[in-house]
């Protein structure tokens, strides 16, 4: 059976949003920066990593990528909005 665990966290000016979900070794292969997914039959790179890496790069963040002993872990952190006025 799959799970998954979403933890968030503000620490000074930074956000964080960390995601972790557990994997089949046989589904998930490391391609450099990036992993190929085998869900389902299909071999290939999907657009979810690639759209957050590209977004947190645009807001100056930090992302971590990690697979190991069975799960999968993506940790994003990104400066925290400042509170408007009202």
């Amino acid at each position: 059976m799959g799970w998954i665990r979403v933890t968030t966290k503000k620490i000074g000016p930074w956000f964080t949003v960390a995601i972790d979900n557990n994997y089949d070794a046989q589904s998930l292969r490391p391609r450099g920066a990036n992993y190929l997914s085998g869900k389902y039959g299909y071999l290939g790179t999907g657009i979810g990593l690639s759209s957050v890496q590209e977004v947190v790069a645009r807001y100056g963040g930090h992302l971590d990528i990690r697979a190991a002993h069975g799960v999968f872990s993506v940790s994003c952190r990104l400066r925290a909005a400042s509170p408007q006025p009202a």
